[in-house]
């Protein structure tokens, strides 16, 4: 498993992070992987739609949160060629858990705020986030 993350958190992060309904299982949620961020949410009907909205944006000097993910262009652009590739799901997830292994790595005796910087540098909204993720992070494992 690439960078030591269980894919069961990567897929909790990003339910927190880009959710929309699931048209095909009434009840369940699913990873957007076409959404944008910045103040509002944009949730893309297409990767092109996506496209056009991620370039309008970063035109306008805008930092946008993109894909299932959400990677920050301002925080981690630096980690893509193209921050249009961020819209590509397996970068997207790739970059992610990148980003979240340094974390884990950087907070080695205290995973849930590791979880919690993958979202903000401040502690107490990491701590916020990190509840969300790892509620469901443990219904995923007790489902398994």
């Amino acid at each position: 498993m690439a960078y030591d993350i269980d894919p069961a958190l990567l897929y909790s992060i990003s339910i927190v992070e880009s959710a929309v309904d699931d048209p095909t299982r009434s009840g369940y949620l699913k990873p957007s992987p076409w959404t944008l961020r910045t103040s509002t949410p944009f949730y893309a009907a297409s990767r092109r739609e996506a496209e056009v909205e991620l370039l309008r944006l970063l035109r306008l000097g805008r930092s946008v949160d993109v894909g299932m993910m959400q990677v920050n262009t301002r925080w981690h652009g630096h980690r893509v060629k193209d921050p249009l590739d961020l819209l590509d799901p397996l970068v997207n997830v790739r970059v992610a858990a990148e980003i979240l292994s340094e974390q884990m790595r950087r907070y080695p005796k205290d995973a849930a705020l590791a979880v919690g910087h993958y979202h903000s540098a401040d502690s107490k909204r990491a701590r916020w986030y990190a509840r969300h993720v790892m509620r469901i992070y443990t219904n995923i494992k007790t489902q398994e």
